[in-house]
C-alpha cells in the first residue's frame, strides 16, 4: 500500500504490476515529436489495453552470439555464423570435436518466465505456441520437434543444463562459451571479467539473428527494462522528468544505458554522442538486424501461471527418458490446469 513514485520493471512483472490497476497512464506525456523520437516497437511493449503503462528504458534483446576464434579452431568461417537450426547443429559438432572442455552453446533452461521468454522464439522456430491466452496448446508436432531437438542438443553434449544465462557469461569470457544466446549485456559482462579492448572485442564476438527453423522464423525477444509511475504518486511531474531523463537525455544514455547496462537507447533517431556510442559493430547488428525481429511473448497473468509447467517440462525433456510424445501430451496437461481450462 506504499509503493514508489517511479519503479523498474521487466518482463512479465510489467504486465503483472499493470494487471494491478496502481500504474500511471502515460499516454499523454508521450505525444507529437517526442513520441515520434521514441521507437515505436519500444512503446508497443509498454502498451497494455491500450494504456502507455510503461516507458522504454533499455532495450536488451537476446541474439545468437558467436566467438570467433573458437570457430576458426573448429575450421568453421568466422564471418559466417549459423542462418538456420542445422547449420548451427553442425557448428556445434565441428567446436564439439575440436574443443571438448568447450561449451558449445550457452542457453538458459531455468524454470522461470525469464526461461519461457528465452525460449519462446527457439519454439516459435518450429512452429511451437505451448499456450495462447488461456488455452493450452502444447501436444502438437511442432512442440514435439522442438522438445526432441533441445534433448538431441544435451544428449550430443552441445548444452548444459539448469544454468541461468548469467552463469555462462563469465565463462564466455574465459573462452569457453563457442556460441552463446544472450543479450547485448554480454559484452560489458565479457570485457569487466578479461578487460578486452573494444578492438579486441569486436574482433573476438559477433552477434547475429536467430537461426531459422522449419517454421522459416528468426525472433528476438527483448529483455530489456521500463520505467513506470504509480498512480498514487503526489509528484507526477516530476516523476515525469525523471523518466524522460533517464531514458532520452544523452548524459544518461551516455553515462547509463550505455557504460553501465550494455544497452540500448529506445531512441528512433540517435544524434550526437549517442549516435557515436551506436556506431560499433555489436550495437549496429543489434539496431539493424534484430530489433526489427522483436516479438513479445504472451506476456500476463497467463504466463505467470503456465511458464512453470512448461519449463518443468522443456528440462525433462532435456534431462530425462520420457518419450517425446508423452512428454508433449503431459505439457499440455499441466499448463491446461494451471490456465484452468
Amino acid at each position: 500500500g506504499n509503493p514508489p513514485d517511479v519503479a523498474e520493471i521487466s518482463g512479465n512483472n510489467t504486465f503483472s504490476v499493470a494487471a494491478t490497476g496502481g500504474l500511471q497512464d502515460l499516454s499523454s506525456y508521450v505525444t507529437g515529436s517526442f513520441k515520434a523520437s521514441i521507437n515505436p516497437a519500444d512503446l508497443a511493449i509498454g502498451t497494455i489495453n491500450g494504456k502507455l503503462l510503461a516507458f522504454p528504458w533499455t532495450d536488451s534483446p537476446n541474439g545468437l552470439w558467436y566467438n570467433k576464434d573458437l570457430m576458426k579452431k573448429a575450421g568453421l568461417d568466422p564471418n559466417k555464423p549459423p542462418t538456420t537450426i542445422n547449420e548451427l547443429m553442425s557448428d556445434l559438432a565441428a567446436i564439439h570435436s575440436a574443443e571438448p572442455d568447450v561449451i558449445p552453446f550457452g542457453i538458459d533452461t531455468t524454470n522461470r518466465t525469464f526461461g519461457l521468454a528465452v525460449n519462446w522464439p527457439w519454439m516459435l522456430t518450429y512452429g511451437a505456441k505451448p499456450f495462447s491466452g488461456t488455452t493450452a496448446n502444447a501436444d502438437t508436432s511442432a512442440m514435439k520437434a522442438y522438445l526432441s531437438w533441445m534433448r538431441e542438443l544435451a544428449q550430443k553434449g552441445y548444452i548444459l543444463t539448469g544454468k541461468k544465462i548469467g552463469e555462462f557469461r563469465p565463462l564466455a569470457a574465459q573462452n569457453k562459451v563457442a556460441f552463446i544466446w544472450d543479450q547485448n549485456v554480454l559484452q560489458g559482462v565479457i570485457q569487466s571479467v578479461n578487460h578486452m579492448t573494444d578492438q579486441q572485442f569486436y574482433a573476438t564476438w559477433g552477434v547475429a539473428p536467430q537461426p531459422k527453423g522449419p517454421a522459416g522464423t528468426s525472433n528476438v525477444v527483448e529483455l530489456g527494462h521500463q520505467l513506470v509511475m504509480f498512480k498514487d504518486s503526489a509528484a507526477k511531474q516530476a516523476d515525469w522528468e525523471l523518466i524522460k531523463y533517464l531514458a532520452t537525455s544523452p548524459d544518461a544514455v551516455a553515462d547509463y544505458t550505455f557504460k553501465y547496462e550494455s544497452s540500448l537507447p529506445p531512441l528512433a533517431h540517435a544524434t550526437g554522442k549517442v549516435a557515436d556510442l551506436l556506431n560499433t559493430p555489436v550495437n549496429q547488428a543489434f539496431v539493424k538486424d534484430l530489433l526489427p525481429t522483436s516479438i513479445i511473448p504472451p506476456y500476463g497473468s497467463p504466463f505467470g501461471e503456465a511458464y512453470s509447467p512448461i519449463m518443468a517440462g522443456v528440462q525433462e525433456g532435456i534431462t530425462g527418458r520420457t518419450p517425446i510424445a508423452q512428454l508433449a501430451e503431459s505439457i499440455q496437461s499441466k499448463p491446461k490446469s494451471a490456465l484452468g481450462g
